[in-house]
């Protein structure tokens, strides 16, 4: 499973990515304890990669588009085991991918 952290200016949490296991897209949105939106997840999962973008801007603002690409990314290679943390200008806080490896 490939997991991406973007932290809202408003203080929302967004957790997206892909499972490789299952095939499937996921999100899940948690409310920062000041903000009135309240928590979110995929219940049933995105079947593409604009779907999951559609579903998570509805959501939280200023996600950055690499992150999506990148998660895009982890699906075509089937990459797993990663954590990666977004900065709000696209910008890779922290990686993981040196403990992913791809799968046949």
């Amino acid at each position: 499973m490939s997991q991406h952290v973007f932290e809202a200016a408003d203080g929302q949490i967004v957790l997206a990515g892909y499972d490789r296991m299952c095939g499937e897209y996921f999100y899940s949105v948690f409310a920062n304890s000041d903000a009135e939106a309240p928590s979110a997840e995929s219940r049933t999962a995105p079947k593409t990669i604009d779907e999951l973008r559609t579903n998570v801007d509805a959501l939280v603002g200023g996600v950055p588009a690499p992150m999506f690409a990148s998660i895009r990314e982890d699906a075509i290679n089937n990459m797993g085991n990663r954590v990666v943390k977004w900065a709000a200008d696209g910008s890779i806080i922290s990686d993981s991918a040196a403990c992913g490896r791809k799968v046949a």
